[in-house]
């Protein structure tokens, strides 16, 4: 079993050892740094309220494998109890093998290590909302993150052993105070709110001296500054061929003058029926990074956020079209898990 757990200054290693039913751990020792970087990121309204702890189960004898995530509250006190159960899955090929039939050897020098071998990580502006505006309609987005001490902003880790992305615990910040941003899309262009993230992506190697040697890749957003919620291009986001727009519906105007009737959009609200959305990852960040991540995890490497975990942010949309023609307004979709993306297109 390995336990890690998700820090201001990167991943620490709290429990590396033989699986138990019971294990104890220092709360103050994990929650107290994230105190500590909460008084730092105060001056910009973001204060981080549950982080994830990462436990990883390992069958020595046939490298099946869980992941399981807790979210631990940074105010806890302790004691606390989780309670997880453990379902193992073949995630290599030595797995597979072993799971057939072909058992490893045990002792020490089965012991399974677990290393850091690379991480990237970079503050990035990125656009939490877009919409594009056809020659005959205008639009208005205006995005707020409102003040809450129970969750503004949440998006999950997500890890890898190279077969596709697995979703994993929850990183939750809440607002200190309300941050309001909009903009202003006329004919024919694109607007868009942004806000920076702390991106983090790291690839840890594990091994021992048996026989198992796999790598996981690891996703996430470390930290949010919600002072810098912007009515501003982020970043150019990586577009892949599974991103695509999907039909929404379509609005006959009735003029663009700001008391015209609209057709609004309530994004992390109420836009599609799903309770997940996908930001896409910045260009520059891919190629950073590019080389060290496995070629066929980018296309699918996304900011993934919980409606639910989001419930303190609103997106609104108003689009307005030339009176008697009719637009239709279609939204990006990450096609692979069909998360939508909050990017808004319309044509007409």
């Amino acid at each position: 079993m390995i336990i890690t757990a998700f820090l201001p200054d990167g991943p620490k290693v709290i429990y590396s050892g033989i699986y138990r039913n019971t294990i104890r751990i220092s709360i103050s020792q994990i929650t107290s740094s994230w105190r500590e970087n909460n008084e730092k990121t105060k001056a910009n309204g973001s204060l981080l309220i549950r982080f994830p702890v990462e436990i990883e189960v390992i069958d020595i004898r046939t490298y099946a494998t869980d992941v399981k995530y807790i979210e631990i509250p940074v105010d806890a006190k302790g004691p606390l109890i989780f309670t997880i159960s453990v379902k193992l899955r073949a995630f290599s090929e030595i797995a597979e093998k072993t799971l057939n039939g072909e058992v490893q050897p045990m002792g020490e020098s089965c012991t399974i290590h677990s290393d850091l071998v690379y991480r990237n990580v970079e503050w990035r502006r990125i656009n939490i909302a877009d919409l594009m505006t056809s020659q005959h309609s205008t639009g208005h987005i205006a995005a707020t993150v409102k003040q809450s001490w129970s969750g503004s902003w949440g998006v999950r880790v997500i890890w890898s052993f190279g077969a596709g992305w697995e979703v994993g615990g929850l990183f939750s910040w809440s607002a200190s105070y309300q941050n309001t941003a909009g903009s202003n899309i006329y004919y024919n262009s694109e607007g868009y709110v942004s806000m920076p993230f702390k991106l983090v992506y790291e690839k840890w190697h594990e091994w021992n001296y048996c026989g198992l040697d796999r790598y996981k890749e690891k996703f996430y957003v470390g930290g949010v500054d919600f002072s810098g919620l912007r009515g501003v291009k982020g970043d150019d986001p990586f577009i892949s061929s599974h991103y695509s727009y999907k039909y929404y519906d379509y609005f006959v105007g009735q003029g663009t003058s700001s008391w015209n009737p609209s057709y609004d959009i309530g994004f992390l609200t109420d836009v599609v029926d799903t309770e997940s959305f996908s930001i896409p990852v910045p260009l520059s960040f891919i190629a950073d990074i590019s080389g060290k991540i496995p070629s066929e995890l980018i296309p699918d490497l996304e900011i993934y956020n919980d409606r639910q975990s989001c419930m303190g942010t609103a997106i609104h949309y108003t689009i307005w079209a030339d009176r008697g023609y009719t637009v239709y307004i279609y939204y990006m979709s990450q096609n692979y898990y069909d998360h939508p993306a909050t990017k808004i297109k319309v044509s007409g």
